[in-house]
């Protein structure tokens, strides 16, 4: 007759009773013991000793917190993050939280900002073409690079088939090939976690097919930085960044701007704009070979000239190479 119990709950025992079809009547109590002495559990999302690379933004990867009385109290927890990407040292970044007895948790995230170890003069410079390939400005550049002995990185998106040759080229030719996107649509891939992985799955499988293997090399359209995705989906850069990590990409920003999908108009403004900002060891020039862009393309091999000139050495990139990420914004 179990499914004639009834219970009576009060917040120092649970009262069972019941009647059988004699009217014979049994009732039991269960006494509850309300002292919680146990502290909440922090569990922290990614590695616990966490390396940075001078001037590389650092950014949380994640944290949850439960308690055995309390349940997810992941809002409590008090983050204290005295790090500076600036300065190279060991920082503590410091997880706190109570629960609702007083019991308290903390946990300990070591970050380590380094210095990136450079060969050579420790002057590179780091070509990367975004939004490729192109059918008129795409076999240009790459008749330019081997003529001039030297190798760039290209983040491709999909355009059609008919334009598959060229990523090929560029791997056969010595050069990274490396992921942009295949729609380029901002609104589609920021608009959900899922719609951005199946954009990525989508030309990973394109690169696979060409070149014989998913490259993890990444960037974000827009960059890391970018702020359109607040239109979509608030707080999406900030779990890709991490994600893309935990899926074992590199995701790479760029420290040097040529302006050519903005303010330059000629192919001297794009010279200047990256001749000017050369002021980094490793420097990642962000340029375009898109459809049309002969401005680039006209600046290109005076670009080349002025680095060989300054004692500069022209690398592709490569997963230990330093990323110059930027701050999240979303």
């Amino acid at each position: 007759i179990t499914d004639k119990v009834i219970i009576k709950k009060f917040d120092d025992r649970i009262i069972y009773s019941v009647t059988d079809s004699s009217n014979n009547t049994i009732e039991v109590v269960r006494n509850i013991d309300n002292d919680d002495y146990n502290a909440p559990i922090i569990t922290l999302a990614g590695v616990e000793d966490e390396y940075v690379y001078l001037g590389n933004y650092y950014y949380d990867s994640g944290y949850s917190a439960t308690d055995d009385c309390d349940g997810d109290i992941t809002d409590k927890v008090v983050v204290d993050d005295p790090v500076n990407y600036n300065v190279v040292g060991d920082y503590e970044v410091t997880y706190t939280v109570t629960d609702s007895s007083g019991n308290t948790a903390t946990k300990i995230r070591t970050v380590h900002v380094i210095k990136r170890e450079v060969n050579g003069s420790g002057k590179v410079i780091y070509l990367t073409f975004d939004d490729g390939p192109s059918s008129n400005i795409t076999p240009e550049i790459l008749n330019i690079l081997k003529e001039e002995n030297v190798k760039a990185t290209f983040f491709v998106i999909n355009h059609d088939d008919s334009l598959d040759y060229l990523i090929k080229r560029e791997s056969d030719e010595g050069h990274t090939v490396a992921i942009h996107s295949y729609t380029h649509d901002y609104a589609y891939i920021y608009s959900s976690p899922d719609n951005f992985f199946n954009d990525l799955s989508l030309i990973s499988s394109k690169l696979e097919r060409i070149i014989g293997y998913v490259p993890k090399l990444f960037r974000f359209p827009g960059g890391s930085s970018n702020t359109v995705s607040r239109n979509y989906y608030s707080g999406i850069m900030s779990y890709l960044t991490r994600e893309m990590e935990n899926r074992g990409f590199v995701y790479f920003d760029w420290n040097v701007s040529s302006g050519d999908a903005g303010g330059a108009r000629t192919s001297s403004d794009v010279y200047n704009n990256v001749t000017s900002n050369l002021v980094y060891k490793n420097n990642i020039v962000l340029m375009h070979d898109f459809s049309g862009n002969y401005k680039t393309l006209n600046a290109l091999r005076d670009i080349i000239k002025f680095g060989k000139e300054h004692g500069y050495t022209f690398e592709a990139i490569t997963s230990s190479t330093y990323p110059a990420h930027h701050p999240i914004n979303n």
